[in-house]
């Protein structure tokens, strides 16, 4: 990749004194004598509503563009990252071309800045999402969640400043203003629809075009927030409103967004802190690098783009890059036309004998064979001013940080300009700039800022810095180009390790953005894939989803316990009150203490519940419909079909009984424990036939041997209603069983002492016992299959919205469901419909091989998307096989050699075994394939104790007090502050919106040189 360099040009001057900054909707005319005062104060944004910012003349537009993950992936796919950035500004250049013409151009200005957890807007957007939230789950989330994902650490945020274009359309102002304007330099100012229509029409067709690539129209609260973010130095502006306070001006407003105070330093600025409180206000130093100069040819190279090495260093280093993209038509004119300058300074130097100039030489040099290039090869070029900012709370630190700045970035020569830092930094606000303050003479004409570090090159060198690069993951919100929103932010389940950037996620955030269904979490035994789980259970179940869990090893049925009867759990006679069922009633000394969440609760115990509670006919509406599960469960517990055709007596006699039932008014459920007493009829009739006084020898010996058959099979069903799990099927039961109906936020099935067939064998190879445990299953998942299938519209009773309410299914130990046929068949039926009936599956297991055979059995059966999973977590894997297999679900390594597909698993094993995973610790691959490293924190305290585990710790853990109200309960903050980082520790107070005092009276005397 040839990055051109053609040009140089630095210019220096002095910018003087402190400046206070304010920003509003409408700026009056000045006069001559107050525009020293009033110009100096005040910044040109003139109107900013429906996605346009005019700033003084200049319409501007603004894109949040999204990042993109690099991690996990080959060398290869780091090159098609490269080449997709590059394609995007392509992109930009062919919307100009496509709206001026071939020889078009555009003017941008790129930033990426760090931003706080802007938690208000996380709450609208999950308050807006959720269906039936808890009165714990809306204090959790309000009282203590967002207080304490507030202090997490910044997160980069990568904004596109677009010039649309210059305002030349009329304005008119209001007649009592102008008259004020001498006194207070402001008047309402008002524009004509037809003068804004045009931008509005552009800025609609390229926010359409970008949102191709995620990219996000920013809105008036966003460029305030730009706006303040450069003028406050180390200090985190606050994010809570769009202005500081408010003055009410007729029929509109005048806002303050930041009260900047500052003093012009030799290599830096000093910023004063901004505080509202009146007490002692901090400094701050920031200053800004510009390029000297960098290598002709830069080569692309991932590990050193300085983009993504800026992301490493200890603090924040922000990007202000104004440039202007040029078509090869628009490059080559003006190109010709500079390299023309330069070839008639060649000839007066020729003329003049000023010829041994080594340095003009060699500019004249690269004209020449750029003019050749010009003529065979014309490509787009870019015009650009790069700065990047650094503050520091010293100028010890600050002095100490540039260097590291400069160290960091090998290729690229920096500089630090002395005595023109103020402008450097007023010149990162976005919009035009003001030339007041450096004279219009030393702005660039291309890029509108300060002709300083001036670099003429191909359009790729924005890609070569990787500013795309970012290790978030999690849910995002997903634009179209009709403007309709898909996705939310979920709970915060944790945060990245390499920045600290807190990780949202609701699993059904990838079926509202119509992807796959599936949810996996894989990793050994003791990794933290558990207590992921875990957490996602309690806020999705909380928040108003209803939750169904195959819970083979009562992690989860001892979770709810918890939550709901606190330190009681530990009690020698709880497991007993648990296994009769009567928990919480007055048959009990056991009371919830959070007894909303225990009526939200059903516990299902297939091991030790109740005899019948599977029978075919208690879960069904029809005798018919029971009739045919019936049929299917027998199937499994008898895989002889002559031994069921001997059943056919016996469904008859029961579809009688009901018949007559119904037409005399009466309830009857048939059960297959019934079948026995029908079969007896049929044996006695058999023991006549076989008794000695029968003369007939071949129908006694016929007799005889259906007579063996017959008691056989009478005792296998009778036997039935006593066998551990048999008797779920077989005993007596009726509509009201607990599992007929799933109508609660939670249902845990738990399968405590199941054990399933071995996948190995065969149907006829099953052992009674391993039938018996499969038939339980099985009926188990078909009453979840119904559920599935139980799709109709209906109300949040938050919201009020009508739509389906969102469901999803959670499989711990996965290997136990897909061991069977019907287990497989219905995780595949869940993730094809998933996406349309709102339903999300949350598959839990410790090898991805179970995932993969899913994947595999879609693939066979010619699905048309196989990727059913669209997010994984990988936990720890026990050993390199292990980690090879999960490797693929995070990335496609088919591009990777041996070698490299080696590493990569490497980072999945333990940190014992050489790998870098530990507890708690996964890798995430979301929706949008973006794979990070993240550190899970189930932040409560009280969550974690439910999530334990480990039978060591589980007592102490679980003998702690719980309480029903949210407030109560604790913040665990080790894992936030583990990997927080460039976060000034003091908090700045934050504004009250509703002050519409009048603050700027004085403001005159705000201004101090």
């Amino acid at each position: 990749m040839i990055i051109l360099v053609l040009l140089l040009l630095v210019a220096a001057g002095v910018i003087p004194g402190v400046i206070t900054v304010w920003v509003r909707k409408r700026r009056a005319p000045q006069t001559k004598d107050a525009v020293k005062r009033a110009d100096r104060q005040r910044l040109g944004v003139r109107y900013a509503e429906d996605g346009l910012f005019l700033i003084d003349d200049g319409m501007w537009t603004g894109v949040l563009l999204p990042g993109t993950s690099d991690d996990f992936a080959s060398n290869a796919q780091q090159e098609e990252a490269f080449d997709r950035s590059a394609n995007f500004y392509r992109q930009l250049l062919a919307y100009a071309e496509a709206e001026q013409g071939r020889a078009a151009s555009i003017v941008c200005h790129e930033l990426v800045r760090y931003q706080p957890v802007d938690t208000s807007r996380w709450e609208a957007e999950l308050n807006r999402a959720v269906w039936d939230p808890s009165r714990l789950f809306k204090k959790l989330l309000a009282n203590k969640v967002a207080p304490h994902v507030a202090e997490a650490a910044p997160e980069p945020r990568r904004i596109l400043m677009v010039r649309l274009g210059t305002f030349k359309g009329p304005t008119m102002f209001d007649p009592i203003t102008l008259i004020l304007n001498s006194a207070d330099h402001v008047a309402e100012e008002h524009f004509r629809s037809s003068d804004l229509e045009p931008f509005r029409d552009a800025a609609a067709k390229l926010h359409a075009r970008l949102s191709l690539v995620g990219a996000e129209p920013i809105s008036r609260a966003d460029l305030v927030w730009l706006i303040r973010k450069p003028l406050y130095g180390n200090f985190q502006p606050p994010i809570e409103s769009d202005y500081v306070s408010t003055r009410p001006w007729r029929a509109g407003f005048f806002d303050q967004v930041i009260d900047f105070e500052g003093r012009n330093l030799s290599d830096a600025v000093e910023v004063i802190e901004p505080s509202n409180d009146g007490g002692e206000r901090r400094k701050s130093y920031v200053t800004t690098l510009v390029v000297a100069d960098s290598p002709a040819v830069m080569p692309f190279d991932y590990h050193n783009a300085w983009g993504r090495v800026l992301r490493t260093l200890p603090y924040q280093v922000e990007v202000s890059w104004r440039f202007k993209l040029m078509s090869s038509d628009a490059w080559k004119k003006m190109a010709k036309r500079r390299i023309g300058f330069i070839k008639d300074e060649a000839d007066d130097r020729v003329q003049a004998g000023k010829i041994d100039d080594a340095k003009f030489a060699e500019v004249y040099s690269d004209a020449v064979e750029l003019d050749a290039d010009l003529d065979v090869n014309p490509s787009p070029a870019m015009i650009g001013q790069l700065r990047l900012s650094i503050s520091a709370p010293s100028r010890k630190e600050l002095a100490r940080a540039v260097q590291d700045v400069k160290a960091a970035i090998k290729d690229i020569e920096l500089q630090q300009p002395l005595n023109i830092q103020h402008a450097l930094l007023r010149e990162q606000l976005p919009g035009d700039p003001d030339p007041i303050h450096v004279g219009k003479v030393n702005l660039c004409d291309y890029t509108l800022g300060i002709d300083l570090g001036t670099r003429w090159t191909d359009i790729e060198a924005l890609a070569l810095a990787r500013l795309d690069s970012s290790p978030n993951v999690g849910d995002a919100v997903e634009v179209h180009r009709n403007g309709h929103v898909l996705g939310w932010r979920g709970p915060v389940i944790g945060y990245c390790v390499d920045n600290g950037a807190v990780v949202h996620f609701d699993p059904h955030v990838q079926v509202a953005r119509n992807h796959g269904a599936g949810i996996g979490i894989i990793g050994a035994s003791g990794g933290g894939k558990s207590s992921l789980a875990l957490m996602l259970f309690f806020w999705m179940s909380e928040s108003g989803t209803q939750v169904v869990a195959a819970d083979p090893k009562n992690d989860i049925e001892r979770f709810c316990y918890y939550i709901a009867f606190g330190a009681q759990v530990t009690d020698p006679e709880f497991e007993q009150h648990a296994n009769r069922g009567i928990l919480g009633t007055p048959q009990s000394r056991f009371q919830p203490i959070n007894a909303e969440f225990w009526a939200e609760t059903d516990i299902i115990n297939l091991y030790g519940g109740p005899a019948g509670m599977l029978s075919a006919w208690a879960l069904t509406d029809t005798y018919e419909a029971g009739e045919a599960l019936a049929r299917a469960q027998l199937e499994l517990l008898i895989p002889e079909r002559a031994d069921r055709d001997k059943l056919e007596p016996g469904f008859q006699k029961l579809k009688e009984m009901y018949r007559k039932a119904s037409a005399s008014g009466e309830t009857y459920v048939p059960s297959l424990s019934e079948l026995a007493s029908a079969l007896g009829e049929e044996i006695e009739l058999y023991q006549k036939a076989a008794d000695a006084s029968n003369n007939d020898w071949n129908s006694r010996l016929h007799a005889k041997q259906e007579l063996v058959r017959m008691q056989a099979l009478y005792a296998r069903l009778d036997n039935a209603a006593r066998a551990p799990y048999a008797r779920l099927l077989f005993g007596g039961a009726d509509a009201t069983s607990g599992f007929r109906s799933i109508r609660k936020r939670r249902t845990v099935i738990t399968l405590f002492q199941f054990t399933p067939p071995d996948p190995s064998k065969s149907p006829s190879q099953w052992s009674e016992k391993e039938r018996d445990a499969a038939a339980a299953i099985f009926t188990a998942l078909h009453r979840i299959n119904d559920f599935f299938g139980d799709v109709h519209e209906s109300v949040s009773p938050h919201t009020g919205r009508q739509g389906r309410r969102p469901r999803a299914l959670f499989i711990d130990e996965a290997y136990i469901v897909t061991a069977m046929e019907a287990g497989r068949d219905l995780i595949a039926r869940a993730l094809r419909q998933g996406r349309s009936l709102n339903f999300v599956v949350v598959f839990i297991s410790q090898q991805a091989k179970d995932i993969a055979a899913i994947e595999r059995a879609m693939t066979d059966a010619a699905e048309t998307d196989q990727n059913q999973f669209s997010t994984v977590f990988v936990f720890m894997q026990k050993g390199r096989a292990e980690a090879m297999a999960a490797l693929e679900l995070l990335r496609d390594t088919s591009d990777a050699d041996d070698a490299e597909r080696s590493e990569l698993a490497r980072r999945l094993l333990p940190s014992t075994k050489g790998g870098e995973l530990g507890n708690g610790v996964c890798v995430m691959r979301d929706v949008d394939n973006r794979v990070s490293v993240v550190k899970v924190d189930q932040m409560f305290v009280e969550l974690s104790n439910a999530s334990e585990t480990n039978a060591t710790l589980m007592a102490d853990a679980q003998s702690t007090p719980i309480s029903d109200d949210g407030d109560d309960w604790t913040i665990n903050p080790t894992t936030l502050e583990g990997v927080r980082s460039g976060v000034s520790r003091k908090a700045i107070t934050a504004p009250d919106s509703d002050d519409h005092s009048f603050e700027f009276d004085g403001f005159d005397t705000l201004l101090t040189t």
